[in-house]
């Protein structure tokens, strides 16, 4: 009976162990998924030559275009990418300096030459994008080939009207969706006289925007942008030293409704996280090098208080890019974070029960050390 019970007291050990340290790490982070496509390749009435513009998730592990082509099953036989400096397309040719890597926010054109499917894990619970017009980023004429989240597509924004209202219609010039039977576009405008009706938007596939304004595009609009993260988008006046764009930024940052508050001093910005980002704590700090902008300039931040704490800015049309004690210059502004408080995931209900699991294999291994001794 001895051997049995210090057996069972391991057994249970282990068991409260693994359980606690796995749902700590679970409620921290986004919520993976599976996503699957398929393609028919050439069809008559369906896909003329078996292309398609598609959207990955904003997160996964392909990393390069190339292990997205044989990712597919048959491989892929051409995957393309939008040059906005151009308005041409890349082939992805691998290895060589056309082997591009795959971008959150992107959509990409593929080629199937039969049947295919693709199945990719990933998260895509959260996109922060830079929608970029002519002359911004080396851009000719304001053309973005866009990556969707399947978690706005369809509820959040059903049509390419609901989009074109959440970016800002002044700020956009089209939308346009691929046709694959034909191989062509059909362009939605939002304003009288479009050329084509107002169209679904599809979980899974890309599409075109050509922007009239740069500006950033968070999923959920300002304020939440997923689970555990929070966007602001806006525009940085000219005229403005640092000081200026840190109150600036509070003051938009407070109207967003974020967990987070924003107090600023001088040129920094103090954001300090409640409810489920309670006890985390990031400043931002704002740098002009020149003492004051000349021009505006329309920015993107994301902040996640998923583990660890992580913050991100674009600004300019730039992508957007970690500035953890990290500065980043984006032509006349400098920004950079730094972590305070807390950097343990804010304690939600699973985190609690996390809390209680430890506690108990603390107590198990208490009662049963003697066991193990022995």
């Amino acid at each position: 009976m001895h051997g049995r019970g210090r057996a069972w007291g391991r057994i249970l050990f282990v068991s409260l162990m693994a359980a606690a340290v796995h749902l700590a790490d679970w409620q921290g982070q986004s919520h993976a998924a599976v996503f699957t496509w398929n393609f028919p390749g050439p069809s008559a009435g369906v896909s003329a030559t078996g292309k398609e513009w598609i959207a990955l998730p904003a997160t996964n592990a392909l990393g390069s275009c190339g292990v997205l082509k044989v990712a597919a099953s048959p491989a892929f036989s051409h995957v393309w990418r939008l040059d906005r400096t151009t308005d041409g397309l890349v082939e992805c040719v691998c290895p060589g300096s056309d082997c591009f890597d795959l971008v959150p926010g992107e959509s990409y054109l593929i080629q199937a030459a039969s049947p295919t499917s693709l199945v990719v894990n990933g998260d895509d619970d959260s996109t922060l994008l830079p929608l970029i017009s002519a002359g911004v980023a080396g851009s000719l004429s304001g053309t973005n080939a866009i990556a969707l989240p399947r978690s706005v597509t369809g509820e959040v924004l059903p049509t390419a009207n609901s989009l074109i209202t959440s970016v800002g219609l002044p700020n956009v010039a089209a939308i346009q969706k691929y046709l694959t039977a034909t191989d062509a576009f059909v362009v939605y405008t939002g304003r009288k006289g479009t050329p084509t009706p107002d169209f679904a938007l599809v979980d899974g596939l890309g599409y075109i925007v050509r922007m009239t304004s740069t500006v950033y595009w968070g999923t959920g609009g300002a304020g939440s942008c997923s689970s555990g993260c929070s966007c602001l988008t806006g525009t940085f006046g000219s005229g403005k030293n640092a000081t200026d764009l840190a109150a600036d930024f509070c003051t938009a940052w407070n109207a967003s409704g974020s967990p987070y508050t924003c107090a600023a001093s001088g040129p920094g910005a103090t954001l300090t996280g409640s409810g489920t980002c309670s006890g985390q704590k990031s400043v931002v700090q704002f740098t002009v090098p020149g003492g004051t902008t000349t021009a505006a300039h329309p920015f993107g931040f994301k902040l996640c208080c998923n583990s660890p704490l992580s913050t991100f800015m674009g600004i300019d049309g730039a992508a957007v890019v970690g500035i953890d004690d990290n500065p980043q210059t984006f032509g006349e502004i400098m920004v950079e974070s730094m972590t305070g408080g807390s950097s343990v995931p804010a304690t939600g209900p699973w985190g609690i029960v996390a809390l209680v699991l430890s506690v108990l294999l603390g107590g198990v291994y208490l009662l049963a050390r003697p066991a193990f001794r022995g």
